[in-house]
C-alpha cells in the first residue's frame, strides 16, 4: 500500500487530496459531484449557520444537509427514544431539510439561470460550485 505523507500544512491543497482521492477511490461505486464538495468551506459555513438559526416561530429550524444521509443520521444519533426522536422531527422536520442541490437549483434560478437548472440536479450543482462569484457572494 501506498502511504502519503502531508509536510506542509496547506488548507487548499489538503482538501484538493482528499477529494481526489475519494473521487478516484470510488471510481467503481456511483459518486455524485455534489458528494465529493461536502467539506468545502462553503458548505460547512452554511450548515453552521442552519444548525444556530432558528425560524420565525422560534422553536424549528432549517437542517442543511452537507453530507447525502447526514439528516437521518442525525436522527439515529440524537433520537434515541421515540419521545426524544418526535421532539427532534418537530424542531427539525424533514420538510425543512435542504440538501446541497437543492441550495443550488434555488440559487440558480433566483440568478435568473433557468437555463442551467434544467440541466439537472448534478450538472447544474457542478455549474454553481464552478462560478466562484455565486460561491463566495453568497457565503454567510
Amino acid at each position: 500500500a501506498k502511504v502519503i505523507v502531508l509536510h506542509s500544512h496547506n488548507p487548499d491543497a489538503e482538501e484538493l487530496l482528499i477529494s481526489d482521492i475519494s473521487r478516484y477511490a470510488n471510481s467503481q461505486n456511483a459518486v455524485k459531484v455534489s458528494d465529493l464538495s461536502a467539506n468545502k468551506p462553503f458548505h460547512v459555513e452554511l450548515e453552521k449557520l442552519a444548525l444556530s438559526t432558528y425560524c420565525p416561530d422560534g422553536t424549528s429550524r432549517w437542517f442543511y444537509e452537507r453530507a447525502a444521509g447526514s439528516y437521518n443520521v442525525m436522527l439515529a444519533r440524537e433520537g434515541t427514544t421515540p419521545a426524544r426522536l418526535r421532539q427532534i422531527k418537530e424542531a427539525i422536520p424533514p420538510g425543512r431539510r435542504i440538501t446541497k442541490t437543492d441550495l443550488a437549483k434555488y440559487l440558480q434560478a433566483w440568478g435568473r439561470k433557468p437555463q442551467i437548472v434544467s440541466l439537472g440536479n448534478q450538472k447544474n450543482f457542478d455549474r454553481f460550485m464552478s462560478d466562484d462569484d455565486t460561491v463566495t457572494s453568497a457565503v454567510p
